[in-house]
């Protein structure tokens, strides 16, 4: 019997750190290590997704378009789709507001469902005190490790000696940092998407290894 692919949610605080543009290309990077995914934009905000998927397609990565109505019972409608995509994708990733982290555990508070969440944020001294606060809105999460951080567009500079855990000893699982041509067509409708820096991509293939150890996630066998 296949094994029941892992759900890893994939969210921040407050708004404007390119977290939609980030779990593309997280999804982009598991797959490319032989990880199928199913990535799901939960926020019900922009074709965001749909657009990088069209532009930057990629094998073993498939969108899911999660049925608004569905969301209503959000346990359900997971565990049918984990169900229906067992043994053809191992990672559910979504794209995800803090609501639906609260309404998740609203249902079952032990969060059992959740395998990881990846909370988004500045990288400062502040935001990883907010961070400490979100992360022990969920203890079940942090209690079994499953709550890490990643800082978003920072300089590249500040990617120096990145600390593997905050103070409290809440996972940093890495970093994005700040790609202005991302950054501006997030806020653009271009039909023309701009291909990322490749310090963007590595810093998200080195996140998508250390998610995959945290949670872990299981790969494919590989091609003969």
């Amino acid at each position: 019997m296949a094994s029941a692919p892992k759900i890893v949610i994939i969210t921040q605080e407050h708004r404007g750190h390119g977290v939609t543009t980030a779990a593309y290309f997280l999804g982009q990077a598991l797959a490319q290590r032989r990880i199928p995914v199913l990535l799901a934009d939960m926020t019900e905000r922009s074709g965001r997704l749909p657009q990088l998927n069209r532009h930057f397609p990629t094998r073993n990565l498939v969108l899911w378009a999660a049925p608004t109505a569905g969301q209503r019972d959000l346990p359900a409608l997971l565990t049918k789709a984990r169900g229906e995509v067992a043994g053809r994708a191992t990672c559910l990733l979504l794209d995800a507001d803090l609501a639906t982290l609260d309404a998740l555990q609203a249902a079952d508070e032990d969060l059992r469902l959740v395998d990881f969440v990846l909370l988004a944020t500045e990288h400062t001294a502040e935001a990883e005190k907010g961070a400490e606060r979100v992360a022990n809105r969920y203890p079940s999460l942090r209690e079994r490790n499953k709550f890490g951080l990643a800082f978003a567009r920072i300089p590249g500079p500040d990617t120096e000696e990145m600390p593997e855990q905050t103070e409290n000893h809440l996972p940093i699982l890495g970093y994005w940092p700040a790609d202005y041509r991302l950054a501006t067509s997030d806020d653009l409708t271009s039909a023309i998407v701009p291909e990322p820096h490749q310090p963007y991509l590595d810093a998200i293939g080195l996140l998508a290894t250390r998610l995959t150890r945290m949670t872990p996630l299981l790969r494919l066998p590989p091609t003969a």
